[in-house]
């Protein structure tokens, strides 16, 4: 089930009997809630995560996407990411 939760649309959706994760960086950011959610939906999975975002969550080594519109929570979002042991 996705919902606009205050403004971002962030969801899980099962697809080819695996969980994907849906993230909402239309603002190249993402609010607490966000990314508390990110890191609860991780908790629950006992296998690889596949995230769908629309920026970068790291620099991409193309300048003018790096310098123009780069995700402004790499550190908070791959801490995240690190934190999930598959």
């Amino acid at each position: 089930q996705q919902s606009l939760r205050q403004g971002e649309l962030y969801f899980n959706r099962e697809c080819a009997g695996r969980t994907v994760l849906f993230l909402d960086t239309t603002v190249a950011s993402m609010s607490e809630k966000q990314l508390e959610w990110l890191r609860r939906q991780l908790s629950l999975m006992q296998d690889d995560a596949v995230i769908f975002m629309h920026h970068p969550p790291m620099l991409a080594n193309m300048p003018w996407m790096d310098s123009k519109y780069p995700f402004r929570l790499t550190d908070a979002f791959q801490e995240i990411c690190f934190a999930h042991p598959y």
